[in-house]
């Protein structure tokens, strides 16, 4: 079998300084399938770097796609609400249409049984009209499947054969809303490399941490957060709070397209003005709370798990429905418990009561009363940690995902492909050289 990932043309991938989760999703399941099969990537082209490598078995050849930039003002369209409503510019066959077309035809001169396509609809229509026989898996890790117009989308996926979803949120609103035509959903998490993050050492540094990872944007709800460690902070004095993650505000339009979320309106001036937002957030952090409110920024990955171990809880404080939520499963498999809003995916991933709390979005104060029960009940704390790693390890490894992923591709083309249980064990203890980091935490950063 053949398989080609195409990552988001602003992606760089393998992962690297300014890597971004989908670019690690690639690369983590690319990776285990290369035993059993050619894999292919492709991603931008880089400064210093050759158009084509093979590394850890797979080859990533790199697209040049410049001239994408002349059409970036388009954009502006969206932001004078010039669009139509639901047709924002990155709907456009136009958006990054040199990389769609780019990757399409490297495709007809270098066939692939499989192509795998993160996000784009738009990029897999023109791959399929160029590969008529190529089989298209359509990776949505978003919600611009129901987000965005129905009778646009709806002929766009004439041309995927598989719809994954990162989460049963994704799919099966998504199932619903094109049930009659002929394409296939289904779900396929995103992982976590377990060893890395359940073997991390905890800092000894006689400070207790509450912990968030994530871009500081409007729709991830740290000012929540902080509000609410504002109402907590005299009764634990000795807990602080890490915020990891670049500041990085998306255009409303990737995350809310239809403007339909009212959480979300509230929030539009921040979204206009993007630097307002960093700025509001350090704002409520004053006087002695200064001093326990630590903004990290971002960090190198490696460095990442050790802040889990180190910390009491993770708390994912989003006030918009997230498609996944990443880091939960990272704070998961370190075996620390997690807080989450009601939103999206996450009641998926944390276990209310058994893995982590669920509170209310947007909810200052039961948000920090969650906080509160946590940190004043350590043991439930260290209880919830250790189910919570236990659920991590059973859902949501990158072996079980990339088995998973194979089983999929072996429908669609009609033929199975296993992957090599020696394999897995090689990938698990053999990782790349690479240095994996991410420096958008998580963060997805359209361009």
């Amino acid at each position: 079998m053949r398989v080609a990932f195409v990552n988001q043309p602003w992606s760089v991938s393998p992962p690297d300084n300014s890597a971004d989760s989908i670019a690690l999703v690639t690369y983590e399941v690319a990776r285990r399938l290369t035993h059993d099969a050619e894999v292919r990537c492709y991603a931008r082209i880089l400064p210093n770097r050759s158009r084509t490598e093979l590394i850890d078995g797979i080859e990533y050849r790199r697209i040049d796609a410049r001239i994408d930039k002349l059409l970036k003002p388009l954009r502006l369209l969206d932001q004078w609400r010039l669009t139509p409503k639901r047709r924002p510019f990155h709907q456009s066959a136009l958006y990054h249409i040199a990389y769609s077309l780019a990757v399409a035809r490297d495709l007809r001169r270098s066939p692939c049984d499989v192509v795998h396509v993160h996000n784009f609809a738009q990029c897999a229509r023109i791959i399929r009209l160029l590969n008529p026989k190529i089989r298209v898996v359509l990776h949505m890790h978003c919600d611009w499947l129901t987000q965005l117009d129905e009778r646009a989308v709806g002929k766009l996926l004439k041309n995927v054969d598989l719809v994954l979803g990162v989460s049963q949120f994704i799919t099966q609103k998504a199932q619903r809303r094109f049930s009659a035509g002929k394409t296939q959903f289904r779900t396929l998490y995103n992982g976590v490399d377990f060893d890395r993050f359940a073997t991390a050492k905890r800092s000894e540094n006689g400070r207790r941490s509450i912990l968030f990872v994530g871009r500081l944007s409007p729709e991830k709800g740290v000012h929540v957060l902080l509000q609410a460690f504002g109402q907590l902070a005299s009764l634990f004095p000795d807990v602080g709070l890490d915020l990891i993650g670049p500041d990085n505000v998306l255009s409303r339009e990737f995350v809310d397209p239809g403007r339909d979320d009212a959480e979300l309106e509230r929030l539009a001036p921040f979204f206009s003005d993007k630097a307002s937002y960093g700025a509001h957030l350090r704002g409520l952090v004053s006087g002695e709370l200064a001093a326990r409110v630590r903004f990290v920024g971002s960090i190198p990955y490696d460095e990442l798990p050790a802040y889990y171990a180190s910390a009491e809880m993770l708390v994912v404080p989003s006030v918009f429905d997230e498609p996944f939520g990443l880091p939960l499963a990272e704070a998961m498999a370190a075996g620390i418990p997690c807080i989450a809003t009601q939103a999206g995916a996450f009641a998926e991933i944390v276990e209310d009561q058994r893995t982590g709390l669920l509170v209310p979005r947007a909810n200052v104060s039961a948000l920090a009363d969650a906080m509160s029960a946590i940190l004043g009940d350590p043991e439930r704390g260290r209880r919830m940690g250790k189910l919570g790693r236990e659920r991590c390890e059973r859902l949501f490894s990158w072996n079980h995902n990339a088995k998973i992923l194979v089983d999929y591709f072996g429908c669609i083309i009609g033929s199975e492909l296993r992957v090599s249980a020696k394999r897995t064990r090689d990938s698990d203890r053999g990782r790349s050289e690479l240095a994996a980091v991410r420096s958008d935490a998580h963060g997805n950063n359209p361009g």
